[in-house]
């Protein structure tokens, strides 16, 4: 009777075997359908799907062809040549991946010599190669511990390269602000710069141990293996695994699309707190603890309840890889392992009895003691050809992973050179995700406003671009002032602001006097028409509430600039002459002091310190954005006569009749205005009825 006649002999326990698999396989394609009808309508049914809108939840993550492209691009960023420290790490766990493998076959014959010396009593020869396996230890033991710290460091090394290509592309041509102020393809920015790079990074790193030494495995197992049970064996147990990985592919849940919903998610449950955060003070005096609590509690709800369906469809397909990787595998290898023993070298079946033990069934005159050799070095290889074979297999779930990550990162990576070419690509309804990533809550007045009125009826193609030139003035020739979302504030725009015309700007919120600063500003696009402006370094923007950067009280006064261009005497006398700020360098501590400083200074001594930092620069154009509301009106009049007379062309927005007398010509925005605008000189007649008013 065959081995395959004996493993037969039980009909009952077969049939019983059979229906459990078949019932398992069955559980888990009807999973699987209700996974992809879960994925279809949950986007519908999660409160939060206005925030975590993104492209990856409208196109398909899988192992396919858009997946190796994508790939391919973020690869040759990380390696960028054969030269680079990444290459030289890869060759290295390369190297140490080989060696490792050859010891564990060196180690599973020495275990087997070892057992035949113990079958045979051979004491002396026991305990020499016991010591030789003592002593191998030391030198897996290290090769071991140099896989690990290989791949920790080529972890780090994908991270550090994909950082510093992200943050170069992210502070150039203002990325920072347009990637969420004028595209709409990438919701949650931060967390897609940290946890999506550093998690596809500890993927794509510990893939490439996990596919090396598994095939290194099947190759050097396999030679050694064919040694003790022929070719057959390792070709019989390679198809089968091969056969278990169709299987296992073909019902495999899309855990690509899964890990990129749950990144949304996460990243949708992290803005949420930020947002917290950020708005903490007015939350806390409108008293919004249970409309925020309920805020944080959905966030949450829809990111468990996408970790509970994957919990489960990871479940059934992880008891069905188990039953056939792990069990099956076994099964399968203890009939390779039985082949030599069952079966003679003319392929006869052997007999029990006193020949079995002469003969061996395995080849005339075999002992016992050198069966047992041969089965345990056998079986040893075995068990590490199957681990190899089940790590290829399963790593094809790793793969669908690091799927998820590499096409939300490559949708970043595409994002922002797409922002450095000046494409852009945003949604007429903006949803607050996209909206809430740029800068302060002054920003966005005039698009709030826009959404709150009437549907403009004029539309441009945002595909369009007007002509652009640099000059020593500001002059609007047919410019469109135009949201990013399509509506038009102002047609077309005509109006020349040359040195020494200072220029105020009226009208109501939303009418479009901050789009325009935008636009002067070179943040947003120009539409149409002709613009001339300053250089970039020639216009200084001056916000109502301005940014204080981590730093000394001095780099305060000098932002951007690192280093300043003026001694510490000449900017105390800027500070107490100009702007009438010096007490706060002595009540401070010095220049050098470090501090939080939006948190510091009082409200009118940080619009003080943005009005002293305008005058440190000196650009051609100053445009003042209600810089001064509090600051009293005798230092207002003292910051305006100095920059008067410093020769700086203002631009302001103000409320204040007080500030008229200032300036030469005025700018009236608003849907009263004929054409939404109008441009006039500002009479002495003018300013009388303002400051009467």
């Amino acid at each position: 009777m065959s081995v395959f006649s004996k493993l037969s002999a039980s009909p009952p326990k077969a049939k019983a075997l059979f229906a459990a698999g078949v019932g398992l396989v069955m559980l888990i394609a009807n999973m699987r359908q209700k996974a992809k009808e879960s994925m279809r309508t949950q986007d519908d049914d999660d409160d939060l799907s206005s925030l975590v809108k993104h492209k990856l939840g409208k196109e398909k993550v899988a192992v396919n062809g858009r997946f190796f492209a994508d790939l391919r691009r973020l690869l040759r960023i990380v390696v960028p040549s054969v030269w680079s420290k990444e290459a030289g790490l890869l060759l290295a766990q390369t190297l140490v991946l080989t060696v490792r493998t050859v010891f564990t076959v060196l180690t599973a014959a020495l275990d087997g010599k070892i057992i035949g010396y113990m079958v045979r009593k051979e004491y002396a020869q026991f305990r020499n190669l016991l010591m030789w396996f003592l002593l191998a230890a030391f030198p897996t033991t290290w090769v071991n511990s140099m896989m690990k710290y290989l791949q920790s460091e080529i972890e780090l090394s994908f991270r550090k390269r994909l950082n510093a290509h992200f943050t170069d592309l992210y502070m150039r041509e203002m990325t920072y602000y347009k990637v969420g102020n004028l595209d709409s393809r990438v919701d949650n920015v931060a967390h897609c710069l940290t946890q999506d790079v550093e998690r596809f990074s500890a993927s794509l790193a510990k893939l490439y141990s996990s596919l090396t030494k598994p095939l290194l495995d099947i190759v050097l197992h396999a030679v050694q293996l064919s040694r003790g049970v022929g070719s057959a064996g390792p070709a019989i147990y390679v198809l089968y695994f091969l056969f278990s990985g169709t299987t296992l592919r073909l019902l495999s849940p899309a855990f690509g699309k899964l890990v990129a919903r749950e990144q949304e998610l996460e990243g949708s449950f992290r803005f949420s707190h930020a947002r917290l955060i950020q708005n903490a003070e007015e939350v806390a005096f409108y008293g919004g603890e249970r409309v925020e609590r309920g805020v944080l509690r959905r966030a949450f709800a829809a990111l468990a309840r996408h970790l509970h369906r994957t919990n489960a469809l990871r479940l059934p397909y992880g008891m069905l890889e188990s039953a056939i990787i792990k069990y099956g595998g076994s099964a399968v290898g203890l009939l390779i392992c039985a082949l030599p023993v069952f079966f003679n070298q003319r392929g006869a079946a052997g007999s029990d009895g006193a020949a079995g033990d002469a003969g061996g069934g395995g080849g005339e005159g075999e002992s016992v003691d050198s069966r047992t050799e041969q089965y345990v070095s056998n079986r040893r290889l075995l068990i590490g050809l199957a681990e190899a074979v089940g790590r290829i297999l399963l790593s094809y779930r790793e793969v669908t992973e690091l799927a998820g990550y590499t096409a939300r990162v490559h949708a970043l990576e595409s994002t922002f050179r797409d922002m450095v070419r000046g494409h852009y690509v945003r949604a007429v309804a903006s949803n607050n995700c996209s909206s809430s990533s740029g800068g302060g809550d002054d920003d966005d007045e005039d698009a709030k406003a826009a959404r709150t009125q009437e549907p403009s009826p004029l539309r441009v193609d945002l595909s369009q671009r007007g002509l652009v030139l640099e000059g020593d003035r500001i002059e609007c020739v047919d410019v469109p002032i135009v949201t990013p979302a399509g509506d038009v504030l102002v047609p077309k725009l005509s109006m020349v602001v040359a040195p020494g015309t200072n220029l105020l700007i009226v009208g109501p919120n939303g009418c479009g006097k901050s789009s325009l600063f935008r636009i002067l500003g070179g943040l947003w696009p120009c539409y149409g028409g002709q613009l001339v402006r300053p250089p970039r370094g020639g216009i200084f923007y001056v916000p109502q509430r301005p940014y204080l950067s981590m730093g000394t009280l001095r780099e305060q006064i000098t932002y951007p600039d690192t280093e300043s261009r003026l001694s510490d005497e000449e900017l105390m006398t800027l500070l107490r002459d100009v702007v009438r700020l010096e007490h706060i360098v002595v009540r401070e501590g010095g220049w050098d002091v470090r501090a939080d400083w939006k948190d510091v200074l009082s409200g009118g001594e940080k619009q003080r310190v943005a009005m002293a930092r305008m005058f440190y620069h000196a650009p051609r154009v100053g445009i003042l954005d209600e810089c001064t509301s509090a600051v009293s009106m005798d230092v207002e009049g003292t910051i305006y006569s100095e920059a008067l007379a410093r020769g700086i062309t203002l631009i302001t927005v103000s409320h204040r009749h007080s500030l008229w007398k200032y300036h030469t010509h005025i700018l009236r925005m608003g849907r009263d205005q004929p054409g939404g605008y109008t441009f006039s000189p500002l009479t002495q007649d003018m300013v009388d009825r303002a400051a009467n008013a």
